[in-house]
């Protein structure tokens, strides 16, 4: 009974985080801010879709390949954000008006 619930729960949760991922992406200016949106929503959102799948079959096993999954999902999803605004701030994408400072802009040759 309470591991149905905390597999609803958790996918409700993941739910409501790609949509405010999502909302987030339509509202951000530029690919610095949406890359930043995704990047999130990606690694909280499958941790909870994850911790769901978790608690409809819980074994250890399931607990361990679960820990594994979200771990490399964490790290997966920081680096390829990371590597996308790289790519983007290196061909010269637009920034937004909000941005006060470009601290790389010195750094760049």
């Amino acid at each position: 009974m309470i591991l149905n619930f905390l597999t609803g729960f958790f996918a409700i949760c993941g739910s409501i985080t790609f949509l405010i991922g999502a909302i987030g992406l339509l509202r951000s200016e530029d690919i610095y801010c949406r890359t930043s949106t995704i990047a999130t929503a990606t690694g909280l959102g499958l941790g909870f879709f994850t911790l769901a799948l978790v608690c409809s079959d819980f074994t250890f096993v399931n607990c361990i390949k679960a820990l594994l999954a979200f771990s490399i999902n964490l790290a997966v999803s920081s680096v390829v954000g990371m590597m996308i605004a790289r790519s983007a701030y290196a061909s010269d994408a637009k920034i937004s008006p909000k941005t006060h400072t470009d601290e790389l802009a010195e750094h760049q040759a």
